[in-house]
């Protein structure tokens, strides 16, 4: 059965708003043909007039198959909204709603959409309960295969730049794009890892959970006033703990990587200057050296945290891992 999108007609209402805003212009040129008109009210015409359609009008959309935008990180926005425009994003709902929704918009209308969105209070998140909940939860807090968890990226919202806020996002629009992603529809080299091997159960579990998040959209809470406070707290809300063990004191099975385990922390104060262990976090260690040069790759490595830290954080982190009590060998982490 095809499915029709509410937002193909929204997509022409918005070239129509955008026109009006901005003059009338050729499908072949840029939107905005007059100076005099900001990018922020052409933005604003644009809300008001198409993208409120599907999105919804303060940006908590009316359909669950389509994604809300209120509170979203302003970065994320930007990129998608780019890469939306270039048809880097070839799922039948890019094609049917958002290609000609994004056609012509320039760079800085790009930027007034993304921060318009980016200021609304984001959605609060829907409770939920049972089984699947419990599973969700396990899978975006304990992901295993091999795979980091989910929270390391997007626990708390907004961990990072450049990712997306999915606090309470809905259930059914995440499930599809996870699906996406599993199946290659949907271009991400990490989210394509991530997903790979999840189950439609799995899948429909940390999608509700998700959901269930209330989140704090972009705002951050009161940061910890030492170095060595903000860095325990990235430990723990990026999800480091989870293959190094709480406070850096023991990692979890790796096999065939030497000595069977992601490395401890302890004594990374002894093994790296302070600008080798920036340098360490910032590039990651994506091959691991094996136990048996025969054997298979170890399954699990350690991301390059560059493109998910700020060079604050992963000084932050730094400045943690070298407080750690001394402990095991901390070997090549």
């Amino acid at each position: 059965m095809k499915i029709l999108y509410p937002t193909t007609t929204a997509a022409v209402l918005c070239l129509l708003a955008l026109n009006a805003a901005g003059g009338a212009a050729r499908a072949d040129e840029p939107i905005d043909e007059a100076p005099s008109v900001s990018a922020a009210t052409r933005a604003r015409a644009a809300v008001d007039n198409a993208c409120s359609i599907c999105h919804g009008e303060r940006g908590i959309s009316r359909w669950t198959y389509v994604p809300s935008l209120a509170g979203q990180d302003k970065d994320y926005l930007v990129d998608q909204l780019k890469g939306l425009r270039a048809r880097n994003r070839t799922t039948n709902y890019s094609r049917a709603a958002m290609w000609g929704m994004t056609a012509n918009l320039k760079d800085e209308d790009i930027d007034a959409l993304a921060d318009y969105y980016a200021k609304l209070k984001p959605p609060e998140g829907r409770p939920g309960e049972g089984d699947r909940l419990a599973l969700g939860r396990r899978v975006f807090e304990r992901y295993a295969s091999g795979r980091p968890a989910c929270a390391t990226c997007h626990s708390g919202g907004r961990p990072a730049e450049n990712l997306p806020r999915l606090a309470g996002q809905h259930a059914d629009y995440l499930a599809r794009a996870l699906r996406e992603f599993r199946a290659g529809a949907r271009l991400n080299s990490t989210m394509s890892f991530m997903a790979a091997e999840l189950t439609d159960p799995e899948i429909e579990g940390v999608a509700a959970y998700v959901e269930s998040l209330r989140g704090e959209g972009n705002s951050s809470p009161a940061e910890p006033a030492s170095s060595v406070e903000r860095g325990r707290a990235l430990f723990r809300g990026a999800g480091c703990f989870q293959c190094h063990g709480d406070e850096g004191k023991g990692g979890v099975s790796n096999p065939n990587a030497q000595g069977g385990l992601v490395p401890t922390l302890t004594l990374v104060a002894q093994g790296y200057s302070d600008a080798e262990l920036r340098d360490k976090i910032r590039r990651g260690v994506r091959v691991v050296a094996k136990a048996d040069p025969a054997g298979p790759a170890p399954r699990l490595f350690m991301p390059a945290w560059g493109r998910f830290l700020s060079d604050a954080q992963i000084d932050d982190l730094a400045v943690y891992l070298k407080s750690l009590a001394a402990g095991q060998n901390p070997g090549d982490f």
